[in-house]
């Protein structure tokens, strides 16, 4: 016998429906495309366009703009941000696709319209994937970090990177590109003498896995597990560098996981110095829209310039001009796609980082050319930390004379000794004030780059951190949102471009306390953490469950809230449970 939770039905069939500002749109599209460079604002545009010396692709896609918060600040984390834009709900900061905490919500707020606490928050990717749509991420940071995250995984940390690599992977999504290898890898303490890791699934008919030598690469999981095995055991291309990427054999039913860096991918700048066998996100845009569009039933497609945002906290204005053209060359790659195919392509930072502005106390406003905007940024020839390494020493070993050496060489810029002295000095200032460890310093690179770009560029910053200020939109294939809209708004237009997906996706995770099913969750072996569902071992974050051994594969990922202590699996499981036991 089934018990529902009527309260939890309402909100779920709700929950992607679109209301306000929003409703307007109503055109099905076969494929969606969403765009993120995170971290940033108007302010960039101009600079970017002086640079580049040509138009950029979003010029042409102007539309209104959003507002960027989340449950408990008026200024948003990308985490928060993300899922915002994934799930069209509002959550608390650093939180991952699941419902905000009740402690500290903004007092404009009412908690009524807000998703259960720690309760997972269906995603667009997900409700796309029960369509029978072909999904994928794109980013150029770690794909397990804050925004992609927010697409394909639910937890109540983003720094639950292992925990986010392990929902990603049984999710099923079709084309991930990105960074992030260590997480899919287990830790050299894994391994013993033979090369098997002491990896137990619980209710298995074996013991240990043995490991490809191709996969015999330690990463950083602590729970021994080596997910480019499962991957490779559901079909999935691995590629690691450029050229693997563009000599991929994509043909119906393509899946591909691409990891191209152990952690982060290097700037976009920085690529030719320390990364040549990394493409950029337009290359790795282009390839994903390849293999996803084989899927005559469409697809969904998220595509972040991850390091737009770094840029803006180190306040680096050759960093965030030149990753944002990337950015926008990945933009033209979706536009072009879309005008011979019926899809939206919609682009939006989740919030701004730095508050650049074009113009600093240092310049008077008149008598200024493009040429003075332009040249200071055409000499700078990598990001701030390149120039900082290139110093050759590290940070707290760095002397006037190093470092006025690198920012010449490297930024074509020739600082004073009394700047350069500013610049070391500055970390020791600051750190209190920007850090949310005070005992932490500033980085060089923050220091050199904001005083640098007050001095010598148009460029002037008013943090390191996110600003709360409205952020621009950018669409193509649909009548623009006009005014101000919401954060979540959009994620309701996404949902609703799909032909509105509340019904799909409202048996996605279920709280189990609702149901007369008696299940519990063993949290003892950090290996293998798992629930017990009427006798049925259901392994944590895993789209499946073991029947005596054998997988019974389900549309959804076993999510466990640890701080509620719940339990949510889906809808298809209860059955199928309820049917075997």
């Amino acid at each position: 016998m089934m018990i529902w939770n009527c309260a939890g039905f309402l909100s779920a069939v709700l929950a992607l429906s679109v209301t306000g500002a929003a409703s307007a749109q109503q055109k099905k599209f076969k494929n969606i495309i969403m765009l993120i460079p995170d971290g940033c604002d108007n302010g960039v545009l101009g600079l970017a366009r002086w640079y580049k010396n040509a138009p950029l692709q979003v010029d042409e896609m102007s539309s209104g703009r959003h507002q960027p918060y989340m449950a408990n600040s008026i200024m948003t984390d990308s985490a928060p941000g993300g899922t915002a834009l994934s799930t069209g709900q509002l959550t608390t900061d650093k939180f991952i696709a699941v419902g905000p905490r009740r402690e500290d919500v903004l007092t404009n707020l009412n908690e009524r319209d807000l998703w259960p606490a720690y309760a997972p928050i269906p995603t667009i990717l997900e409700a796309a994937k029960k369509l029978g749509m072909s999904t994928g991420l794109v980013s150029t940071s770690r794909v397990t970090h804050a925004t992609p995250a927010g697409f394909a995984a639910h937890v109540d940390s983003r720094s639950k990177e292992q925990e986010i690599a392990r929902h990603m992977v049984f999710n099923g999504i079709d084309v991930v590109m990105g960074g992030g290898r260590n997480n899919m890898l287990p830790k050299p303490e894994c391994y013993n003498t033979t090369g098997t890791t002491p990896f137990v699934e619980v209710g298995r008919q074996t013991d240990e896995g043995e490991y490809s030598s191709s996969n015999r690469q330690t990463g950083a999981r602590d729970d021994c597990l080596n997910l480019e095995d499962e991957l490779v055991s559901r079909g999935y291309d691995l590629c690691y560098t450029r050229q693997e990427m563009m000599a991929m054999d994509v043909k119906p039913g393509t899946k591909a996981w691409c990891s191209f860096a152990s952690s982060h991918m290097a700037p976009d700048i920085d690529r030719q110095f320390i990364a040549q066998t990394e493409p950029s996100l337009a290359e790795m845009t282009d390839k994903a829209i390849e293999i996803l569009s084989q899927n005559p039933a469409g697809f969904f497609l998220m595509v972040e310039g991850s390091q737009v945002d770094w840029a803006g906290h180190a306040n680096d204005p050759i960093w965030m001009v030149t990753d944002f053209i990337a950015w926008d060359d990945a933009v033209k790659v979706s536009v072009d796609f879309a005008k011979e195919t019926d899809t939206l392509v919609m682009a939006q930072p989740d919030h701004n980082t730095g508050g650049l502005k074009v113009g600093s106390y240092k310049f008077e406003y008149v008598d200024r050319t493009v040429e003075f905007a332009r040249e200071p940024l055409l000499g700078m020839r990598m990001t701030s930390e390149a120039v900082v390494e290139k110093m050759g020493v590290p940070e707290e070993n760095a002397t006037v004379a190093l470092l006025k050496a690198s920012i010449l060489e490297n930024w074509s810029i020739n600082i004073t000794d009394n700047e350069a002295q500013q610049i070391l000095e500055y970390s020791d200032r600051y750190s209190d004030k920007f850090l949310s460890n005070p005992s932490d310093k500033i980085p060089l690179n923050y220091a050199m780059s904001r005083i640098v770009s007050h001095s010598y560029t148009i460029a002037g910053w008013s943090s390191h951190g996110h600003n709360a200020e409205d952020v621009p939109l950018w669409f193509y294939g649909m009548d623009v949102p006009k005014g101000a809209i919401l954060n979540t708004d959009l994620g309701k237009i996404a949902a609703d471009a799909l032909g509105g997906l509340s019904k799909l996706n409202r048996d996605l995770f279920v709280d189990l306390d609702t149901t007369s099913l008696t299940w519990s969750v063993d949290l003892s072996k950090e290996t293998n953490p798992h629930a017990l569902v009427e006798g049925f071992v259901f392994p944590l974050g895993t789209d499946y469950f073991l029947n005596n051994g054998v997988r019974v594969n389900l549309p959804g990922i076993t999510v466990y809230a640890p701080t509620t202590e719940k339990l949510y699996i889906s809808m298809e499981a209860i059955q199928i449970v309820q049917s075997l036991a």
